[in-house]
């Protein structure tokens, strides 16, 4: 199974019939705003700290999406799963990315 599937078969935001009724209820407001007018940042990080506590993250991007709703131990499970597919940066070498360590000639 690919890790995109992995995860949507895990996330509360698309298998929301499987959410517990506390975490509905921490939901339903941020939802209902997204749909009408969308989320900033500060919205996203209210939402956040406020599922935290009942034991769920998710995660968001640039676009203020929030995507992979699920428990903290879930999410955590699943990172580990993303070192086994080798993608997650934190394992790339810092080196990689700092170009002073590069001729010009080298980064082009």
């Amino acid at each position: 199974m690919e890790l995109e599937q992995i995860y949507e078969n895990e996330c509360l935001f698309i298998n929301y019939d499987k959410r517990t009724p506390e975490l509905e209820k921490a939901c339903k407001y941020h939802e209902e705003k997204a749909s009408k007018m969308g989320l900033n940042y500060k919205d996203l990080e209210k939402w956040l700290k406020k599922i935290k506590k009942l034991g769920y993250t998710f995660d968001y991007g640039l676009d203020g999406e929030p995507y992979n709703l699920m428990t903290i131990e879930k999410y955590n499970d699943l990172l580990e799963t993303e070192k086994g597919f080798g993608i997650l940066y934190s394992d790339i070498d810092e080196n990689y990315f700092n170009c002073s360590n590069h001729k010009e000639s080298e980064l082009f």
